[in-house]
């Protein structure tokens, strides 16, 4: 420790027994207390084994402590700023068409109305998730095996 400099709490100070950098937190009974920047372990050291930081080992610990401040927020926006882009709740979903002529892709068709619309189900409900299954598959058709297997006799119509 120099005879002109005496670590004071709140300053930093260099422990030369492991070369580490500390905040002075206290001193107490012929110790001073350190904590790393930022935070930590606090740990003592004798006094005579502390020194004054450099400049350089001074500002590595202000900027471990200190936060950074967005540049973006200290100047003022120079430009005209951009529109918001509104976009949809909900992407709409376009509708796949079914093959001319192919029994599969008519018959998926029936089934899909009905699932949408409760008329012609077992059950009298929609069901939104086989509605999509009919569209996918009328989507990916002509395949061979089928994706689905949907039900073999058509829908019964209900009033």
């Amino acid at each position: 420790m120099g005879y002109d400099w005496a670590p004071t709490t709140g300053t930093y100070a260099v422990d030369t027994t492991s070369d580490r950098i500390g905040e002075v937190r206290r001193r107490d009974e012929g110790a001073v207390y350190l904590v790393p920047p930022g935070g930590g372990r606090e740990w003592a050291v004798r006094p005579d084994h502390l020194r004054k930081p450099t400049g350089e080992e001074r500002a590595r610990a202000l900027t471990w402590t200190r936060p950074v401040v967005s540049r973006a927020r200290s100047t003022p926006h120079r430009g005209s700023p951009e529109p918001p882009v509104n976009l949809p709740m909900r992407a709409p979903s376009p509708e796949p068409v079914p093959v001319e002529g192919c029994e599969v892709c008519a018959h998926a068709v029936v089934w899909r109305r009905a699932y949408r619309t409760g008329k012609g189900t077992a059950d009298g409900y929609t069901n939104h998730s086989a509605a999509l299954d009919c569209s996918l598959e009328i989507r990916n058709h002509p395949h061979e095996p089928r994706v689905m297997g949907l039900p073999i006799d058509a829908p019964a119509v209900r009033p």
